[in-house]
């Protein structure tokens, strides 16, 4: 058990401080253990650390498709693994040639967003390419090709969709699924739940278990043994062992972990553990494994659902009845969508018992010491999950004020929070592509509410999600100049008067304070609409400013900077490569005078956590300072 738990530290630290954290552990073992196995335990790291995959620039001009996503195939070739965007997907383990021009993945990291990149890492895979002239060289023989190429001939777009899913897990925005199906899809392996489950009316436990074991092994090979069959092929393995419980499952995970290294931070690995350890410590099993999954789910998908948790043994085993339904729709030919569609109308009852929240946030502290104080009682499972939910539904693990300039690419997007989340106010809503991105960081701050949705101007890269964010936060939406506003404590300020035919000179440009920070943001204004600023308001320093058109020369002038004088400037930007900002003329003037500056294409989102008698300015890049108040506000 302890080696589970020191294989998972250190897969997690593995990224950025691999040697520090190999180091830390390994004293850590040694004076737990006090024996000769922490040279068992290095040796085990150093396999880790040893690169399953070439990481150089790949030269190669063909591969085998080893996995599909909703518009890339994972290609392999030997020790390299590439990623092959494509309009038209091929088959599953079939042989293509492509173009070999290859780009490095890039990142999108924000606080809790999916950063694809270090997704892609942990597989192994760094670099990528767009093919629409592939060719395929050699066919598919396996049952995953021959499904697929099944799945194709359905003629009906949703049933094919839906089917896809479920089968082979290749996403498509056309299932028409509303409920959990649509994110997760089906797994087969819930297909052993339902076998297990039926079983058991039939057989005796010992022929039972030879019979799931024997479908695990053989949907392994059908599916080329991903980490969830896997782990439960190792653990019916260790079941005959005889060894104790917490033996097995120490085992069993240190080895699934071993295996699969990149699964480690996966819901398929993380949910079976949570119940396996929830079996061996708390003879309260139901309530520790209800306690343990919201909590994964909460660090996973920033939210949680007890009424999903509490039904899963049913839940699950209705899942393979559809996988079942699927397959043999497919090999049949009858074709039909209505079953996937009533299941996944069932489920969406569910959504009215999910919560959003993370607890990743500054009330865990606080959530710990409550939890630590009560351990001591015989009901304290029921305790702490009464406390967590309690936490969860009124925003208490993110209890501080804050303003967020969140990672959406080549756009703007500002969050403003009260504490508690008792008010919110959103500036711009960021392109259409970055909605993930901003209802993802909406979610995981437990917000359900926007006071206010402010405008800036028209341009997609600024109103590209209006309609949806105003509609599903039930939000008051402002696109005009108003020069004082205020919906609850927090006052916002319009400095920019022209409101003309251009769009980025009629930005709305807002000054406020937060916690004794002078803020302006100032949209896409350019140097006409900062020289009229100036030209209104003799005094405008501010704390920290949000620098105009993503860092572009059309704004940011020598004498606006020297007018605001800011302590810290913000840019939100997306690739250089692309678009060029910040421009080096504008950085340069930044630099001539001082004043720091933090882009979210290199430090994600960026955030300023408002504490009671100091600000901090942290970053989803691990960045972090402290940032004073002007001395004349």
């Amino acid at each position: 058990m302890l080696l589970s738990a020191v294989l998972f530290l250190f897969l997690v630290c593995r990224s950025r401080m691999p040697l520090t954290a190999m180091l830390c552990l390994i004293i850590f073992w040694r004076l737990r253990t006090k024996d000769r196995s922490w040279i068992i335990v290095t040796a085990v790291f150093i396999m880790l650390l040893i690169p399953r995959w070439n990481s150089q620039y790949p030269e190669i001009s063909e591969g085998r498709v080893v996995s599909l996503s909703r518009n890339y195939a994972e290609i392999k070739n030997g020790r390299t693994k590439v990623i092959m965007y494509t309009d038209k997907l091929p088959v599953l383990d079939s042989y293509v040639s492509f173009d070999p021009v290859f780009s490095k993945i890039s990142s999108g990291s924000g606080f809790y967003s999916f950063d694809f990149q270090k997704y892609c890492s942990q597989k192994g895979i760094r670099y990528s390419c767009r093919s629409n002239n592939w060719i395929q060289v050699r066919d598919s023989h396996t049952v995953r090709g021959y499904l697929q190429k099944r799945i194709r001939k359905i003629n009906d777009a949703e049933t094919r969709s839906i089917t896809a899913l479920v089968l082979l897990g290749i996403r498509s925005d056309e299932t028409g699924f509303r409920s959990l199906l649509n994110d997760s899809g089906i797994s087969c392996a819930s297909f052993l739940a339902l076998l297990n489950y039926v079983l058991k009316y039939f057989m005796f436990e010992d022929k039972r278990k030879n019979t799931v074991f024997a479908a695990a092994v053989l949907l392994g090979i059908i599916y080329h043994f991903p980490c969830i069959l896997v782990l439960r092929i190792i653990f019916s393995i260790l079941d005959r062992t005889g060894l104790a419980s917490q033996q097995k499952t120490g085992m069993g995970l240190s080895i699934a972990m071993m295996i699969f290294p990149h699964a480690a931070f996966s819901a398929s690995f993380l949910i079976p553990a949570v119940f396996r350890y929830a079996g061996c410590f708390s003879v309260q099993k139901k309530t520790a494994s209800l306690y343990l999954g919201m909590i994964v789910q909460s660090v996973l998908f920033h939210a949680v659902n007890p009424g999903e948790m509490l039904l899963w043994p049913l839940i699950y085993p209705g899942m393979g009845f559809m996988w079942l339904t699927a397959l043999l729709q497919t090999v049949s030919g009858w074709h039909r969508a209505a079953p996937f569609l009533i299941f996944d109308r069932i489920m969406t009852v569910f959504s009215y018992t999910r919560i959003t929240g993370s607890i990743l946030g500054f009330g865990l502290p606080f959530y710990v010491l409550l939890c630590i104080s009560v351990i001591q009682s015989e009901y304290h499972l029921q305790i702490w999950t009464a406390f967590f939910l309690f936490f969860q539904i009124f925003g208490l693990f993110h209890p501080l004020a804050e303003i967020t300039f969140i990672n959406v690419g080549q756009g703007d997007c500002i969050l403003i929070r009260e504490p508690l989340n008792t008010e919110n106010y959103l500036i711009d809503t960021g392109r259409p592509s970055a909605l993930d991105s901003v209802e993802t960081y909406l979610d995981a701050r437990g917000i359900r509410k926007i006071n206010t949705l402010f405008i800036t101007h028209a341009d997609s890269d600024h109103s590209g999600n209006m309609e949806y964010i105003a509609e599903k936060y039930k939000a008051e939406t402002v696109t005009e100049h108003q020069k004082i506003y205020q919906n609850g404590r927090q006052i916002f300020y319009d400095l920019n008067e022209i409101d003309d035919d251009d769009e980025n000179r009629s930005s709305l440009v807002h000054f406020l304070t937060l916690n004794g920070l002078d803020i302006l943001l100032t949209g896409d204004a350019d140097e006409q609409t900062e020289r009229q600023i100036i030209r209104k308001y003799n005094n405008v320093d501010c704390d920290i400013l949000k620098l105009s058109h993503h860092g572009s020369r059309t704004g940011t002038s020598e004498v606006f900077l020297d007018a605001v004088r800011p302590e810290l400037a913000v840019v939100s930007a997306g690739s250089y490569s692309l678009y060029h900002h910040p421009h080096p003329e504008v950085t340069g003037r930044l630099e001539t005078r001082h004043i720091p500056y933090l882009t979210t294409r290199t430090e994600g989102d960026i955030s300023v956590i408002c504490f009671p008698f100091f600000n901090l300015v942290l970053t989803s890049n691990g960045t972090f300072s402290f940032i004073r108040h002007s001395v004349i506000s």
